[in-house]
Formats: C-alpha cells, sequence, structure tokens
C-alpha cells in the first residue's frame, strides 16, 4: 500500500505510549482489538463515505505491554469529502496543519490534484 498519511491512536505528541485500552473500556460488548476496529471504521467510513473502504488501513502494535492503533491512509484517485452536519467539506494538508478549502479552492485544487 503506498502511503498518504499514517496516524498513530494511543501515542502522544511527544512518541510516549499512552496505550488504548482505556479506549477499550467505552466500547460495551467487545471491549478489545475487534470491537475497537469496528468502532474506528464506522467512524471513519461514516465521515469519509463507504466507498472510501479501500484507501484505509488499521493494524495494531503493542509497545511496553500497549495496545497502539494504526491508522494508514492510501492517497486517494478522487477528492474525499468529510461530512459535517449536512454538508461535506474538502480539506487539504498543508504543512502540520489541516485547511478547510473553499468551495472555489475546493474546485481549484480538484482540477490540479485530480485533472
Amino acid at each position: 500500500m503506498s502511503l498518504g498519511a499514517l496516524f498513530f491512536l494511543g501515542v502522544d505528541d511527544d512518541g510516549k505510549v499512552l496505550g488504548i485500552e482505556n479506549d477499550y473500556k467505552t466500547l460495551g460488548k467487545k471491549p478489545n482489538r475487534d470491537g475497537y476496529e469496528n468502532w474506528l471504521t464506522t467512524l471513519l467510513l461514516g465521515e469519509f463515505g463507504k466507498d472510501a473502504s479501500p484507501l484505509i488501513r488499521i493494524s495494531f502494535h503493542q509497545i511496553d505491554r500497549k495496545d497502539i492503533c494504526q491508522l494508514a491512509f492510501k492517497p486517494s484517485p478522487r477528492p474525499v469529502f468529510v461530512k459535517d452536519g449536512n454538508g461535506e467539506h474538502l480539506y487539504i494538508r498543508a504543512g502540520n496543519s489541516t485547511r478547510l478549502l473553499t468551495s472555489r479552492e475546493a474546485i481549484e485544487y480538484s482540477k490540479h490534484r485530480w485533472p
């Protein structure tokens, strides 16, 4: 999988491993990796759309006896909009930040990014 972005859940900004075990406790019937992956998949596909599923890979690792979750996002061959209430928005990464595009910017960005 060619990676566009990697995210680690259960690791703080300084790289300290915190783990996601406390998150498991919020899941009800399946307070484990399987339940967490199911919850996370439902959340991500609900926000990005089910057609984005081939772009997302979820995996788990254990470091210092603590579980962390790795999210790997493959670059998309088309714009992926994020749902927000009744609307959908296009965001880009600019340096170390995420920026919301206006409608005009989204059109121009898409024309150059996906000609």
